[in-house]
């Protein structure tokens, strides 16, 4: 059977949902991370109408609207992470929707600074980026992350890989992955809550990329790189990279 991957992300997103900040605080989304990467963000000009790619439950948006940012566009599968975002962000426009379904006009600056571009081929990353910059508005800026550690451990191994750990303190993680092609593997996550009980599983599929080449890909279409934040300046977890359309 073939698995329809933007239904099941948006299904596993849902789930996990109810569990999202809590999982990965305290350094995701509270803590010297994140605050290091709002302090980057807000040197640059503009963000007079703001769109997140892969918004989720609205952390990175809802610290810049309490900094006074006004107009924010969330993009994302789980209408259930946006439910969340919309907590922290009363005004949110969300838009439920794949990522490489949606018009990227009319936005200043547009925000993917976690890791949603794993979660497709890298032939479909090229399409996207292409995409975007014909659609955005010219002097726009792109800000991209991507977690290193992805990359570094894709190439570290070619086998079955598992392992345990319990995050925040609360959630015991037991986690397996297997490498379904020489840039992809599949994994699984399963979560038990242990101040509830409750236990929750996450299947994902994951598209590695060096980050020369994610560069190269984007300025290839189009983009001129004007900007690399690093984490030893920036206290954020991967490098932001930073693109303008002109």
């Amino acid at each position: 059977m073939t698995i329809n991957w933007s239904m099941k992300e948006k299904e596993e997103y849902d789930k996990l949902s109810v569990i999202y900040d809590d999982l990965y605080a305290p350094t995701w989304p509270r803590g010297p991370n994140l605050e290091g990467l709002i302090s980057y963000l807000v040197t640059f000009s503009g963000g007079n109408n703001i769109c997140e790619v892969g918004v989720g439950t609205g952390n990175v948006i809802g610290l810049l609207y309490n900094l006074g940012y006004k107009n924010f566009t969330g993009i994302d599968l789980s209408s259930k992470m946006m439910e969340f975002a919309k907590q922290k962000v009363p005004n949110l426009i969300t838009i439920e929707e794949d990522l490489r379904d949606t018009n990227y006009s009319g936005f200043d600056w547009i925000l993917s600074v976690g890791s949603i571009y794993n979660r497709i081929s890298n032939e479909d990353k090229k399409k996207l980026f292409s995409k975007m910059y014909n659609e955005m508005d010219e002097d726009a800026l792109f800000f991209v992350g991507l977690r290193n550690y992805t990359y570094n451990y894709a190439f570290e191994t070619e086998k079955i890989t598992s392992g345990k750990e319990t995050k925040a303190g609360r959630f015991e993680i037991e986690y397996k992955h297997e490498w379904i092609s020489h840039d992809c593997y599949y994994g699984v996550a399963y979560y038990v809550d242990l101040e509830t009980n409750q236990k929750f599983d996450y299947t994902y599929k994951t598209y590695v990329i060096s980050e020369e080449d994610l560069v190269k890909m984007i300025t290839d279409v189009g983009f001129t790189h004007i900007n690399t934040g690093r984490p030893k300046d920036t206290g954020y977890y991967s490098n932001i990279w930073v693109f303008k359309k002109k």
